[in-house]
């Protein structure tokens, strides 16, 4: 079957044209692709957080953020290629600020690139214009679902922070490596409480915009 055709506009302004679009090897569906990118956003979070801790890390580190940094950009690739026949109109609604930020060969850490999914065009139009259709909708109803995942985990960790401190009173000073271990476990769980608390603020926000 022959991949469905988008208009696009010509550089005259003209009235659209019809072009098939590059569609990737893999085949998605909008559903997979608002996924990677609702993913992708987590994971920049993720690792904001990790280089905002570690003002100085140690060599070994450094290497690995950056390492984690470099796999993320790779994903970002992979969403872009997607985004091009998800959102195939995406470039028209863009500032020239924001551009840069979409299709440059210019470097940006990959955790500070905006994706632009559906959420983050904030006039209704452009985004219904600027989408496949049913695209804002879905990622309305994939936001509302992330909220719930996020609330859930939220009370997960708290469970576990609320555990391992109950833990280290009853412990004392008796055990030096359970202690130790336990205020590993304790740091986790609040770390995972502070970053679904973002996701869960992020996702309400931008369900809000969606039904806007």
């Amino acid at each position: 079957m022959r991949p469905p055709t988008i208009p696009t506009l010509d550089s005259t302004n003209n009235p659209p044209t019809t072009t098939t679009p590059h569609i990737p090897e893999t085949i998605h569906t909008s559903r997979s692709f608002l996924e990677m990118g609702i993913q992708i956003q987590h994971q920049q979070r993720v690792l904001n957080y990790k280089f905002d801790t570690n003002f100085d890390p140690e060599p070994h580190l450094y290497v690995k953020l950056h390492n984690e940094q470099d796999l993320l950009q790779e994903c970002i690739d992979k969403f872009r290629a997607l985004q091009r026949f998800y959102m195939p109109f995406l470039h028209l609604v863009l500032s020239k600020k924001e551009l840069p930020r979409f299709d440059s060969d210019q470097y940006y850490p990959a955790r500070t690139i905006n994706l632009y999914l559906p959420s983050e065009i904030s006039d209704s139009q452009k985004r219904h214009d600027t989408c496949v259709a049913g695209l804002p909708e879905l990622e309305a109803e994939l936001r509302d679902a992330e909220v719930r995942e996020a609330q859930y985990q939220i009370e997960l960790a708290t469970i576990k922070e609320s555990l391992s401190l109950q833990k280290l009173k009853a412990l004392g000073a008796r055990d030096s490596k359970v202690h130790e271990r336990e205020q590993v476990e304790l740091r986790r769980a609040k770390v995972r409480k502070v970053l679904w608390t973002a996701r869960a603020e992020h996702a309400e926000a931008a369900a809000e915009l969606l039904r806007s």
